[in-house]
Formats: structure tokens, sequence, C-alpha cells
């Protein structure tokens, strides 16, 4: 019963109604010849080409796996940047003309197991105005009768981390629930504080404060919220992909990843792998982009995709769909210095 109680709160991160939906094979990558890239050789890992295609157009960042016991050797054209939880290193290309030459370089490298450029995310919502008598998605996603189970609003043992903008801390429907070790991963420190408002919606759908005559209920509200920051306006694979991993060894319950692209990203589907090995449950957003193409991260093996309704359970122009689950068209929700905001859009395609 707890499980279920735990699932209809991660569905709800994304405000949706959930259908029963077959488990979707975690393919659909593009070549490296959609872009002239050379493609590895015969012998060489399948891996090493995936997700490439559009996406190479415009990044300067590459992600790099070595091979274990390898020397990691710094790719031509490039500067070393960081190095992620995963062992994966960042380099900064001198410039977006080199992309190419220096993913062919790396491909036929023995020492190299993966590499990728390090494109951007979006987030999935928009902001729209004030409704905060709009929260009609609890009742749409079964939230009271959840409510009704011995655990009621959640337990407090219970981490929704928010992988997002960051998150309003002192919001005053929030603040009770926030879990302490937040952290922003792009800055480097531990200020998680949501400077465009994404995460700090997101967030009060999870779990905002319940019974406290201020704002909305979230779907969880005796669950904590971990605050991770990956962004703002555009999250990269690499800050992404740390701030999954971050968040399981954290002991996050629910990684909630509200944002996504069209193009995979190994670095990412191995952060969702790890997290799943550690016992979370990734929910991620299946796509606005109106139609059946796959949408990433939603789209890989272990996370949960989760689509778009409109109020009556119609799907929601925007949404992604085919073997897709639906959310709400648009939910009120907490937004930072302490107002509270409808946001249309949600979450992207379905799997799970």
């Amino acid at each position: 019963m707890l499980r279920k109680a735990l699932l209809a709160a991660a569905i709800a991160l994304t405000g949706c109604a959930v259908l029963p939906v077959p488990i979707l094979a975690p393919g659909f990558f593009l070549e490296p010849e959609a872009t002239g890239l050379q493609a590895p050789g015969a012998d060489e890992p399948a891996s090493r080409v995936r997700g490439y295609g559009l996406a190479t157009l415009g990044a300067r960042e590459l992600i790099v796996r070595f091979v274990a016991g390898a020397v990691h050797k710094k790719p031509s054209r490039g500067t070393f940047k960081k190095r992620l939880r995963s062992g994966a290193q960042v380099y900064q290309l001198d410039s977006e003309a080199d992309l190419r030459a220096v993913l062919e370089e790396l491909w036929v490298d023995p020492d190299v197991e993966q590499a990728e450029p390090n494109v951007a995310c979006k987030p999935t919502v928009n902001p729209s105005d004030p409704r905060l008598s709009e929260q009609w998605g609890v009742a749409k996603v079964g939230l009271p009768a959840a409510w009704d189970l011995p655990q009621r609003f959640g337990a407090a043992s219970v981490v929704i981390a928010i992988v997002d903008s960051g998150v309003d801390t002192t919001h005053p429907d929030l603040a009770a629930n926030i879990r302490a070790g937040g952290i922003d991963i792009v800055d480097g420190d531990n200020d998680p504080r949501d400077a465009v408002g994404h995460g700090t919606h997101v967030a009060g759908i999870a779990a905002a404060v319940a019974n406290n005559a201020i704002g909305i209920s979230g779907a969880a509200p005796g669950c904590k919220v971990l605050p991770v920051r990956v962004g703002d306006h555009s999250m990269f694979n690499a800050d992404v992909a740390d701030g999954i991993r971050y968040a399981a060894d954290a002991g996050a319950k629910v990684i909630n990843l509200s944002l996504g692209s069209p193009f995979p990203s190994y670095e990412i589907e191995q952060a969702c792998d790890y997290a799943h090995l550690k016992g979370a449950l990734v929910v991620a957003a299946a796509g606005n982009l109106g139609s059946t193409s796959p949408f990433y991260p939603a789209s890989f093996g272990n996370c949960l995709s989760v689509g778009a309704t409109a109020s009556d359970d119609a799907r929601a122009t925007f949404s992604n769909y085919g073997r897709t689950v639906e959310p709400p068209r648009a939910l009120a929700s907490s937004a930072p210095s302490r107002v509270y905001r409808r946001r249309a859009g949600g979450p992207r395609m379905v799997m799970c």
C-alpha cells in the first residue's frame, strides 16, 4: 500500500493521470551519419553511436568516459572542465567547428568507452497566470485515496529530489518540507536557490505543506524535498546526470526530471540506471512536442515517463503521445518569492 501511495505521489510530481502502458525499448537512437559524422567501426561498442544526430550542432563541450584502468588523455583542441560523479570528464572545445573532428578522434581511441556532446535539456513547463483553485489534478490522479492509506501524506523519511532549476527554500508552503543537503551542481555550492521558478513549481506539486491554511497542498506533503539545481532555462547533460547521481547517493526515493531533449544521452541514461539500482523511482517528462517522437531521459528503460491531459481527460495538444501516460494541462503550485502560479505544459512521453 505504501508503494501505491509513493507511486501516486511520484506521478503527481508531473500532475498526471496514469494509464497502463507497455514497457518501451530504450532505443530510437540517431546514427552519426545524420550529421556527417564518421561512425565507429563494426567491432566497436554500439553505445558509442548513440544519440548524436542533430544534437551535435552548436555544442562546445564533450562528455568523455574512459575505459577502466586507461590513462585519461585530454582530447586535442579541448581543455578539461570538470569530473562527474560517474568518473566521466567534461571538456571545453576551442570552437564548435572542432566537434566532429574530436568526436571521430575519440570514437577510434581504444581507451575511450564513450564520448558525446554536452547538449542542453530544457524545462518542460511554461509559466501562466495564478489560479490557486485549479488543483483538479489532485482528484484525477487519485490522491485522496492515497491520503487515506495508513501513511496518509507520506513519511518524512521519503525524500523527493527535484533535479531542476533549484527551489525557493524559504517559500512558506515549502520551507518546512525542505530536506537539508540541497546542492547547486552548476556553481558547485550548497545554495540551490531558484532564479527562474520552474523547480519551485515542481516542488510545490510534489510536497507543498498541507493543512497550513496557505496556498496549495502537494501530492505527498509528508515527504521531504531535496533541491538539486542543474541549470536555469537550459540544463546541460553533464549537470543533469551529476544531479541524478547526487540525488541517488543522498537517499532520494523519487527523482523528478521535468526536463528533457529529443536527443538521448548515454551519460544521463547511465545515471538513471544508477539511481534505479539504488532503489529510486525516476520520473521524467514525456515531451511537449505534440508528437510520437521519443523524448529523453523519459524514454530510457529505467524512467517512468509522463505526458499531459486537459481537465476533460483529452490529450493536451502539446503533449507527446503514442505509448504514453498523460498529466493535466496546468496545475497551481508554489513559485519563488512566496507567490503561486499555474504552469501549462507538463512532462513528456511515456515509459516504464
